[in-house]
């Protein structure tokens, strides 16, 4: 999470996924079951799927909308309304898609 008052606002931590993607801290480890990014400065809130870093860009971050298609910007009705459960394991089982290179064959 970002401070409200960063200049460029969440994509200040958009950039530093980016980098640590890049760096390939997300690979091979405990961080690469992570599926959904979620960025915020509290006011504004973004999320974008987990991706290859050649495959993580700016027009696939998105701001979550309700069913009647309001925004929800503030972080905390964000959570409420999107990582509570039952509703975060909906958004993986219905949103993941696997590939043949994440299997690991013994």
């Amino acid at each position: 999470m970002k401070q409200v008052s960063a200049k460029d606002g969440v994509f200040q931590a958009y950039n530093q996924i980016k980098k640590y993607a890049e760096e390939g801290l997300f690979r091979n480890n405990i961080f690469s079951t992570l599926q959904v990014f979620v960025i915020s400065n509290e006011q504004t809130t973004r999320y974008f799927a987990n991706a290859l870093p050649k495959d993580i860009h700016k027009k696939f971050v998105f701001s979550w909308r309700t069913t009647d298609n309001r925004k929800v910007e503030n972080l905390y009705e964000f959570v409420k309304q999107v990582l509570n459960i039952p509703d975060a394991h909906r958004l993986i089982v219905n949103y993941t898609i696997v590939s043949e290179d994440q299997f690991a064959y013994s």
